[in-house]
């Protein structure tokens, strides 16, 4: 999972947050990235989601136009191919 806006990752091995959140690991871009260095990948692509919790009507109509290379969401989503 990416880190929060504006919250910082001071260190990304410590389960963090509360509610539904309690014991997620939370990873910026970089720190991902860094996950796959030294694997068998190539083409790593990340994107991000989940940009307003809410699912309200308002909330969806704007994440459809949020740009999805943003890492900016709640949902940090890496893919990539076998090498």
């Amino acid at each position: 999972m990416a880190g929060k806006p504006g919250r910082p990752n001071t260190n990304s091995t410590k389960r963090k947050g509360s509610g539904a959140y309690r014991g997620a690991r939370w990873h910026t871009a970089g720190e991902v990235r860094a996950l796959f260095s030294g694997l068998p990948v190539r083409k790593l692509t990340l994107r991000s989601a989940i940009f307003l919790s809410s699912a309200t009507r308002w909330a969806r109509w704007l994440e459809q136009g949020v740009l999805s290379v943003l890492p900016w969401g709640g949902l940090l989503l890496a893919t990539g191919e076998k090498a």
